[in-house]
């Protein structure tokens, strides 16, 4: 895997609120280029946690599709939490996933952490029920666009950028079955464009179709002490 950073063609940095040129579409198949992945207590079954951290280029997570298993569609693993922490730029970008358990980037059985990153971006990430046809199982959980997690912290980062995202239930950028956290961004938040699906037709299903952006399923949700504006769009 090749490694991308500030000098490259893609200057991802342009995500920001001053000039915002969302109009690209990586070429390359699935790229993962992160320097600095740790994964520990990993299970025989493939479950584990996962923390990325340290790495002082932009790390692009694209184009994936995970089909096999309940892992988010960056990873093909199950994580039992994820951390990304202490890092350049983070970028995951048309990630897919096709299974009933959401998460069209990450997905984690326990907390998801994004702490003290510089800019975070998630575009055109996609959790399977967006693109269901049929009956369904009315229990699914196609949550999440982006994220998915017990739990969602995202604190200290430079700037949050989502955009483009789409879930089959609930949160179409971000869900969580209990708390979303966002404090201390630096310069700005940005959700534009993203969506949750009614895709079941089944009384349950569409009780859960809800939080274009985001949804907390269990109402807790705090947007607290960030530096610049915050946008929904």
């Amino acid at each position: 895997n090749s490694q991308a950073n500030e000098t490259d063609t893609l200057q991802f940095r342009r995500f920001t609120f001053s000039d915002r040129d969302i109009e690209f579409v990586l070429d390359p198949f699935s790229l993962i280029t992160a320097q600095n992945i740790t994964l520990s207590n990993i299970t025989s079954w493939g479950e584990g946690a996962c923390t990325i951290s340290g790495n002082t280029q932009t790390q692009i997570f694209s184009n994936s599709i995970n089909t096999t298993s309940a892992a988010g569609g960056a990873f093909d693993m199950v994580t039992t939490s994820f951390t990304a922490s202490d890092n350049a730029n983070l970028l995951f970008c048309n990630n897919y996933c096709t299974h009933n358990k959401g998460g069209g980037a990450i997905r984690s059985g326990g907390a998801i952490r994004f702490l003290n990153n510089q800019d975070v971006l998630f575009y055109n990430n996609t959790s399977a029920g967006a693109k269901y046809v049929g009956i369904g199982d009315p229990y699914e959980k196609n949550r999440g666009g982006a994220l998915y997690a017990t739990t969602i912290t995202l604190t200290g980062n430079r700037t949050l950028t989502f955009i483009n995202n789409m879930s089959g239930d609930c949160g179409g950028a971000i869900s969580a079955d209990t708390q979303i956290s966002i404090t201390d961004t630096v310069k700005g938040i940005l959700f534009e464009n993203n969506h949750t699906l009614n895709h079941i037709p089944d009384t349950q299903a569409e009780n859960m179709a809800r939080g274009g952006a985001i949804c907390s399923r269990r109402d807790l949700c705090s947007i607290s002490n960030n530096s610049g504006p915050i946008v929904f769009n």
